[in-house]
Order: structure tokens, then C-alpha cells, then sequence
């Protein structure tokens, strides 16, 4: 019942379910602490390097949580002060507790292998990158401002500890730890002094990575004020504490879910798997494609973790391939070749072909619509209920002027529109890199614009524009209307 309560309230319900290191954290103190417990009962060499290596895990993963280790110690030596004639023992230790942190060494190798796979940043050298990447940037920027002697008690700090436990568990953790005995019961009043110091000093920063795993020690302490009521007042006291116990757990459950500061699943922040969706909704199967970088992290995550369709071949952000996407041609210009044929391919998807289109494909509804005796509309598809046009263009001759394309939808004679917008997309061929000065004669170039439609809308007729800057203004060098059947 206590793990629940704990489960529940909204630091470790939001920290255990998002990609922070919290959890962890946690998992790790409460295991120093229960082989620490362990050793109190039968102080074992084996169980002595097993806190050792624990805590080595502790030192890789998160400097805070070590601060729990001083009270550990207190256990140790004053249970055993004979270690300190034990060299081979202490030499042991030592080497259990330095050996994860031999992790990094891994870490320092790939980076000098895959430069790539560094993050945002530029570093004169690979000692550089390693030392800010260990240094964590961020963790000092996020605990710096809370050095300071005002405010000592603020909306959040201390007053989020009673707010997330309710006093009755605050109060009955600190009064059950006396009942622990008198060694335990400084073990944690020990730890408590520590985290309350280094809280108090950051309260304005990233205190709460070290009250996360002060929360499970104050729960054990409840934990043994309910034990000592269970042995006195037994069988009335057993379902008044189960009772209870229900009653907390569903209190900080609902609360924590009605604040919505806990509930992470399908949040509107949700989107980063969004670029890779609309990469494979435009991909042939098989299709060797060079994404931007945040598309890339999702196809890799799409493709390799859930095995999506239509099967890929991702190639690393820059690299040459078939198939680029829009972002990637935008970030990445060197790799469009001027020898190619661009042909758009869905919303994202631009397909750098080596040899030019020269018939419509099958699903295309043919046209045959002049505009200013330069360029020919020669076919149209709309898709995805509207949302997706493709235009089929040939040009009549060569042209000098790099001509701009708008496509308008329109329903019952009118330009379509809600109170936000209306669905105009203007740009040049092929998302922009396919301008006409540069189409050959005899190709089809497949240009393609989209639109985010609200449901249960979808037009009924295209209006295409082709115009050109002149002066301060534009010129149209032609109009048209096209009808859509359903």
C-alpha cells in the first residue's frame, strides 16, 4: 500500500514516466539503503562491495544521490571499525565502486568515433565535448539560481514536501523512524539534515532530484508508525491502517491526475514521432531517403522499434540518396545534383530522379490548361480528402522567369476559409528547388502543395495562380479553375 502511495504522487509518477533519470535515482538509494540494512543484520564482506558497487552506479549516474553515502558510512564504521586494518578489503572496495563509473569510457570512445552522434554544439577536440557532456551543463545552470538567503520558504520549496505526503505521512515517516532503533534512526534523520541542506541552499534550482528519493524514506518511516499500531490495537488497527491506506492512495492519485502534471500519456506535446509518420506516408517501399536530422530520430525509432510500413532505407542525415525530404533539401542544399529531375512525392518526400517523367502516372486526372503560353498543366490529383494537390506541369519552351505557383481551394463558388485562414499555399515548384527556369523540355515535374483541412471539410474546385514579382507588386501570367469530382 505504501508503494502505491509513493507510485502516485506527481514527482515520481511524472519523473519515472518521461525521459528524466529520477527513477533511477531512487531504485538506487533504496537498494544502497536495504543491502546497508542487510549488512546491519550479518556485516558480510560480499554485501560491503555490493554497497560499494551500488554506490559506483550512484557516482555514473547522478553526483545527488551520494549524499546519502555519509550516513551509509556511519553505519559501516561504527559496526565495524576494524575495516580500516583490512587493505586488501578497503583496496577491494574501491575498485567496486570506481568500476561503473568506467562506463564513460564508452562513452568517450563512441564520441570520438561518431562525432555525429555529439548533440548541438561545436568542440575544439573530443576531451572537450567529453568533459562538458560529464560536466552537465545544465544541471548547473538549473541549480545555480538557488543560492540565496531570502525567501526561505516559497510556493514550492519546502511547502510541495507536506503538500505531495499530507502532513500525516510527513509527521508519522520523521516520528517512525525513531521506532527503527537508535542507529537507523540516525542513518535517517542523518540523511535527512543532508538533503534538507543541499534543498534549502538550491530551493530556487533543481531541488527536487534530491527530495525524490528522500520521499520513499520518509514512506518506510510511516511504514513503521502503521507496524507499531498494528502490534498494539492488532485486528481494529489492521483495517483502520488498510482503510487509510486506500484512502491516500486515491487521493493522491486523483489529484495528481486532475492537475495533469503527472498523466504524461498522449499530451499535446506529444509530436516527435510526427516528422517520421508523414516521411513514411509519402514513401514507396523500399525507398532509400535522406532525412533532416529531427526526422531522422524518429524514422530511426519508427523503423527500428516499431518496425513501421513501409520498409526503408534511412540513410544519416547529408547523405546522398533517392529520396530526400523537404527539411533535409532545405538544411542539406548540396545534395540536390543540377543534373536531376526533382519530382515532388507526397507532402515531404522529393524524389531526386535521374531520368525525367515523361507520362502521367495512372492516378492522375488528366488536363490541358495553358498558362501565358509558358508552362502546361497537364494533369491533377487530390488526395487525403483534400488535403494533399499534386500538379503535373510540362513547360512550352524554355523560360527565364522562375515563376511562383498558388493553389487556393474553394467550396460552393467561394474561397474556402474558416475564422483562423484561408487555404492558400503559395511556392515555387517542388518545394521550392525545381524553379521553371531550369525545367528541360519534354519532362513532367510533379509539384505538390498541402493543406490542414478541419474535419468534414474538403473543397470542391482548385483555383491554380502562376505568377511572377514585378516592381512592387505581381503579375499573373494565368488563372484557372479546375472542378473536383467526389
Amino acid at each position: 500500500g505504501l508503494t502505491f502511495f509513493y507510485a502516485v504522487t506527481y514527482f515520481f509518477w511524472y519523473y519515472s514516466v518521461t525521459t528524466e533519470q529520477y527513477s533511477s535515482a531512487i531504485f538506487q538509494t533504496l537498494l544502497l539503503v536495504w543491502f546497508a540494512f542487510e549488512w546491519e543484520d550479518d556485516p558480510t564482506d560480499r554485501r560491503l562491495l555490493a554497497m560499494s558497487f551500488i554506490s559506483g552506479t550512484m557516482l555514473a549516474n547522478m553526483l545527488t544521490t551520494l549524499f546519502i553515502l555519509p550516513p551509509v558510512l556511519y553505519l559501516i564504521f561504527t559496526r565495524r571499525p576494524d575495516i580500516f586494518r583490512r587493505p586488501k578489503l578497503i583496496f577491494k572496495t574501491v575498485a567496486a565502486g570506481i568500476f561503473p563509473v568506467l562506463s564513460y569510457l564508452f562513452v568517450y570512445i563512441r564520441g570520438a568515433q561518431h562525432p555525429e552522434w555529439r548533440g548541438a554544439g561545436a568542440w575544439a577536440s573530443t576531451a572537450e565535448w567529453f568533459w562538458q557532456f560529464v560536466s552537465t551543463r545544465q544541471g548547473r545552470d538549473e541549480l545555480a539560481p538557488g543560492l540565496s538567503l531570502h525567501n526561505l520558504i516559497t510556493p514550492e520549496y519546502p511547502s510541495l514536501i507536506w503538500g505531495e505526503l499530507t502532513w500525516l505521512v510527513l509527521l508519522g515517516g520523521l516520528a517512525g523512524w525513531l521506532l527503527l532503533g537508535k542507529r537507523k534512526a540516525i542513518f535517517f534523520y542523518g540523511t535527512l539534515v543532508i538533503y534538507l541542506f543541499f534543498t534549502t541552499a538550491y530551493r530556487f534550482g533543481n531541488w527536487f532530484q534530491v527530495i525524490l528519493p528522500l520521499y520513499p524514506l520518509i514512506v518506510l518511516g510511516f511504514g513503521a508508525t502503521l507496524a507499531a499500531a498494528i502490534r498494539r490495537w492488532r485486528t481494529v488497527a489492521q483495517w483502520v491502517v488498510a482503510a487509510l491506506l486506500v484512502a491516500l492512495i486515491g487521493w493522491r492519485a486523483v489529484r495528481s491526475v486532475d492537475e495533469l502534471r503527472a498523466h504524461r500519456h498522449n499530451t499535446a506535446a506529444d509530436t516527435a514521432l510526427d516528422a517520421g509518420w508523414a516521411v513514411l506516408a509519402d514513401a514507396p517501399p523500399d525507398a532509400d531517403i535522406s532525412p533532416a536530422f529531427e526526422e531522422w530520430l524518429a524514422l530511426e525509432y519508427l523503423t527500428v522499434i516499431w518496425r513501421a510500413d513501409p520498409p526503408i532505407v534511412l540513410k544519416k542525415p547529408g547523405t546522398p540518396a533517392e529520396y530526400i525530404t523537404r527539411s533535409a533539401a532545405i538544411a542539406h542544399p548540396a545534395l540536390i545534383d543540377p543534373a536531376a529531375y526533382p519530382q515532388a512525392v507526397g507532402g515531404t518526400l522529393i524524389r531526386l530522379s535521374s531520368a525525367p517523367l515523361t507520362e502521367l502516372p495512372p492516378d492522375v486526372t488528366p488536363a490541358n490548361l495553358d498558362f501565358g503560353g509558358e508552362m502546361t498543366l497537364r494533369g491533377f490529383r487530390v488526395t487525403r480528402g483534400g488535403s494533399l494537390v499534386t500538379l503535373f506541369w510540362s513547360a512550352q519552351k524554355g523560360m527565364a522567369t522562375d515563376y511562383t505557383i498558388s493553389v487556393r481551394l474553394w467550396y460552393n463558388g467561394t474561397l474556402l476559409a474558416n475564422e483562423q485562414r484561408t487555404f492558400i499555399q503559395d511556392h515555387q515548384p517542388v518545394w521550392n528547388i525545381y524553379p521553371t527556369g531550369r525545367w528541360r523540355l519534354g519532362e513532367i515535374v510533379p509539384d505538390a502543395y498541402t493543406f490542414d483541412l478541419p474535419p468534414a471539410v474538403s473543397p470542391d474546385a482548385l483555383q491554380i495562380v502562376v505568377y511572377h514579382p514585378v516592381g512592387d507588386g505581381f503579375e499573373n501570367i494565368g488563372v484557372q479553375m479546375l472542378p473536383l469530382k467526389n
